[in-house]
């Protein structure tokens, strides 16, 4: 069940994430717009365990997406 579903998310969300000329507000805006409720409606409708490492990669795909593969200019716990 988590292969079905979470990775194939991860995985359309790797692909539509790909190629984008947005500015950094612009990256942000889609990320909260557009990543965030497909994520949370999967976490809300299909209640199974979820392992860390999948966060992790969650994690590390998006800051990777935010900062267009750069070094952060602002500190993450500025961000949070």
């Amino acid at each position: 069940m988590f292969i079905d579903n979470y990775e194939t998310l991860f995985q359309a969300l790797l692909k539509a994430t790909g190629k984008t000329e947005l500015s950094w507000l612009g990256r942000l805006a889609a990320f909260k717009m557009l990543i965030l409720p497909k994520l949370l409606y999967f976490f809300r409708t299909i209640p199974i365990l979820i392992p860390h490492s999948y966060f992790s990669k969650l994690d590390i795909a998006f800051k990777k997406y935010i900062w267009n593969g750069r070094k952060p200019r602002i500190p993450l716990s500025a961000l949070i």
